[in-house]
């Protein structure tokens, strides 16, 4: 009795052993792989000839597309897109026109070949480049006011009857608070010795400031003035504005970013482009009307951005107020731009710069 007893469990282990071992078996191969599975790439049609790559063009000209066939001498359609724009079908040779809306910078030529189910895609990069010719103007200077020689300015704002003013370099930076009429610092708060400051806005009821290469920026209660939390981005920091929902940050290259204000993560990003090519160092930021107000790190002009398209619509030399500045040796470049929007005034100055300028300038106030 007990053998036999012995021997059915046996059978039934066995026979219960053999059928989870086929449902794990089973369970590991219904799973989903993470591991990507190997596709057969589809044969390309085709070879574009023109545009070459990195040709370059301005929005709103004529571009010829053209291609030589590989494995066919023909398709059902052949169907071209630039950038962002899907231009249609076109023919082999066909002049066709750039959109007038497609942003500057580098953008992909793509055509994609259709023939009966079969499909395949080229493409090739160009560069477009700014069909605006900025205008150019001068600053006119309203009147002067202090500014505290000992900062070095990287971010400037308005709330109320203060400067928020965000300063730089080793040892030294700070977030500060300042009164617009005395120039006289009413708060401040010093960051730590091995942090770099760099720009500053105000969006809603917060202060944001960046740091150069630290890839860690600070947020401030704006009414107690206070450290509430930080946030990471993996460039260097330069130049920080917002438009009323996004944060907009300069990384010192052409290229601006539009920023989460929440979550700190990229939204978008344009490249800067004036009808000569890309334009870099691109510094403190201010966004006014609608439209973006840069520094360009080192000159004395600052330039009006289409945020839209990234075109330079304007360039004003400021070269009138490092002559009227009464600097110092130690002072540094021109940097540092505050829209006042309630009152409609505008003000600019410059690192360890003792003077503050009330100015106006053409196509802002």
């Amino acid at each position: 009795m007990k053998i036999v007893e012995y021997k059915h469990v046996s059978i039934i282990t066995i026979i219960m052993l053999s059928l989870i071992i086929g449902s794990c078996s089973n369970d590991v191969n219904n799973k989903p792989s993470n591991t990507r599975k190997k596709v057969t790439p589809v044969s390309q049609h085709l070879d574009i000839t023109s545009p070459k790559p990195n040709y370059k063009t301005t929005p709103g000209k004529k571009l010829q597309i053209s291609w030589n066939w590989k494995d066919i001498s023909e398709s059902d359609s052949v169907i071209c897109f630039i950038g962002k724009s899907r231009i249609g079908n076109v023919q082999n040779g066909e002049n066709i026109t750039i959109p007038e809306t497609e942003p500057v910078g580098s953008v992909p030529v793509i055509l994609r070949s259709f023939k009966g189910t079969e499909k395949s895609s080229d493409r090739v990069q160009i560069e477009l480049l700014s069909n605006i010719i900025p205008q150019k103007s001068k600053v006119k200077i309203v009147r002067k006011l202090k500014h505290d020689i000992g900062a070095y300015t990287q971010g400037l704002e308005i709330d109320g009857n203060y400067f928020y003013e965000s300063t730089g370099q080793w040892r030294e930076s700070s977030m500060r608070k300042v009164e617009i009429e005395t120039g006289k610092v009413h708060k401040i708060i010093s960051l730590r010795d091995d942090v770099f400051g760099e720009g500053m806005t105000i969006f809603k009821d917060k202060i944001y400031q960046l740091t150069w290469q630290s890839n860690v920026g600070y947020v401030y209660d704006l009414k107690t003035f206070k450290q509430v939390y930080e946030f990471q981005y993996p460039t260097e920091g330069w130049g920080l504005t917002n438009d009323g929902e996004h944060l907009i940050m300069s990384d010192g290259s052409h290229f601006i970013y539009f920023i989460d204000p929440q979550y700190f993560t990229e939204v978008k990003k344009i490249s800067v482009y004036n009808n000569k090519g890309f334009v870099s160092r691109l510094n403190e930021l201010e966004y006014i009307n609608g439209k973006l107000v840069s520094n360009i790190y080192g000159e004395d002009y600052i330039v009006i951005i289409d945020p839209a398209t990234g075109k330079i619509t304007h360039e004003i030399d400021m070269s009138l107020l490092k002559k009227e500045a009464d600097l110092t040796p130690k002072a540094d470049v021109l940097n540092g731009i505050a829209w006042d929007a309630v009152n409609k005034k505008l003000y600019a100055t410059g690192k360890y710069w003792p003077t503050m300028f009330e100015i106006r300038i053409d196509g802002i106030n």
